[in-house]
């Protein structure tokens, strides 16, 4: 298994060069900061194929899981580390709830309570705070692609039709639009254009907001993707009578991600 390593820094592309292998290892490195006066929450993509050390014994990939296993390596940072006096660099790890349309949070370290499954596909929240002097974290990821991966969705026409997914690192989208870059247009159209994707969305940590791109617009420039980071969809469907009960109704989408 071949390796590669992708250096992302907040709010900077992936910096990387061809990749080898559809089911690569990959080591995704995030440089990235705490800002004391505002947002510190980044959402990550992860890895399809992702184990990290089980720091809880209970045999389920967590959030507790990656909140450690995102500590730092570096020198002035504690492993394991805990909610009291051997501080995390990740506070918090959140994911989007889809069953309740609510975030729900775990904070690392903590014993208190259950901290929620990792599950292939989607994309999860890392709330960052300061560890003694240190304000800049480097956070690394390791795992692989599963080529054979596919984000399923159903289009529900009474329900809220927002999913946070992850990317592969190794991802590879054709250029509709003939910028050369992969971007939110890209994207949109390689999930099914307008008739599926109504936008792409990015959280944009420096703000605190999030920016959408409506698939097929002709204002203003897509935002580029940067397959380290999560993204939103939000899914429409081309027979919104359809029903969302199973996998064969008219509404249910799904999507292979095309790689290298």
């Amino acid at each position: 298994m071949k390796l590669r390593v992708f250096v992302v820094a907040a709010a900077v592309g992936v910096v990387a060069g061809p990749i080898m292998a559809s089911n690569m290892g990959t080591l995704v490195r995030h440089q990235l900061t705490f800002n004391s006066s505002g947002s510190n929450l980044y959402w990550i993509s992860i890895p399809y194929h992702y184990q990290p050390p089980d720091a809880n014994g209970n045999g389920v990939v967590d959030a507790e899981d990656l909140a450690q296993d995102l500590q730092p390596r570096d020198s002035g940072y504690t492993r394991p580390c805990d909610a009291g006096s051997n501080p995390c660099a990740v506070y918090q790890v959140w994911k989007w709830d889809e069953s309740s349309q609510a975030y729900v949070t775990w904070r690392s370290g903590s014993t208190l309570g259950t901290p929620f499954q990792i599950v292939p596909g989607e994309s999860y929240g890392i709330d960052l705070q300061a560890v003694g002097s240190n304000t800049t974290h480097v956070l690394e990821v390791a795992g692989a692609n599963d080529p054979d991966f596919q984000l399923q969705y159903c289009f529900d026409p009474n329900g809220v039709n927002y999913h946070r997914f992850s990317l592969p690192a190794n991802l590879k989208l054709d250029d509709v639009n003939g910028n050369g870059q992969m971007d939110a247009e890209d994207l949109g159209q390689a999930m099914g254009g307008s008739d599926w994707i109504y936008q792409i969305r990015r959280f944009n940590t420096s703000t605190g907001n999030e920016e959408v791109w409506r698939i097929g617009s002709a204002f203003g420039a897509p935002f580029p993707i940067d397959p380290a980071m999560g993204y939103v969809l939000d899914l429409v469907c081309p027979n919104t009578s359809g029903g969302c009960t199973s996998p064969s109704d008219p509404c249910a989408w799904s999507w292979a991600p095309p790689h290298y």
